[in-house]
């Protein structure tokens, strides 16, 4: 038996529900499959839905626009929104920093570096050269930006232990793609 849990910092807030309910789909596509998962999803509720399509069309977005950037660059431009008060030098300082402690398959920025001027420009090129995703990014919703972090730093320790790397992106109900589950 497998016992799940999904917490919702406050009922009140749309937003924190709907990322919640996609927390329990993703658990749940990882436990059972993305087809069972769909079936449990489709005798329950309706994708289909006006308020929720919209919901998904943002997170489909989100998603094609985290793809676009290089691997190296989603964690930039996530840990970059991530932050308190976005500051491009600050995150740099930070993360070169932070690189002197990570193994070599979880630094961050072009090579691991470990100096901010060179961290710098490697932020800016990402924004300077991925516009419209780094938009896309910034203004979707803090915790589904925060879940993809999260994700892919599970997915780094994944390969920095040698297994291989779960999702790194919410999925999306085969509904909300335009597909009939299976």
């Amino acid at each position: 038996m497998t016992k799940l849990t999904i917490e919702i910092e406050d009922a009140g807030d749309e937003s924190a529900c709907v990322v919640a309910i996609q927390k329990l789909y993703t658990a749940l596509a990882d436990l059972h499959g993305e087809a069972k998962a769909a079936d449990i999803w489709s005798q329950h509720l309706d994708f289909r839905a006006p308020r929720w399509r919209a919901y998904y069309e943002q997170l489909k977005k989100f998603q094609d626009a985290i793809r676009c950037l290089a691997e190296e660059d989603r964690r930039l431009i996530l840990e970059y929104y991530a932050m308190p008060r976005p500051s491009k030098r600050g995150l740099a300082i930070a993360l070169a920093r932070k690189n002197e402690s990570l193994v070599e398959v979880c630094r961050y920025g072009p090579n691991g570096t470990q100096d901010p001027d060179t961290m710098l420009q490697q932020i800016k090129r990402m924004f300077r050269n991925n516009k419209e995703a780094c938009r896309i990014v910034g203004e979707i919703d803090p915790a589904l930006r925060q879940l993809a972090l999260k994700r892919i730093e599970k997915s780094c320790m994944a390969k920095a232990a040698g297994m291989s790397s779960p999702r790194e992106l919410p999925r999306l109900p085969k509904y909300a793609r335009g597909q009939k589950a299976t």
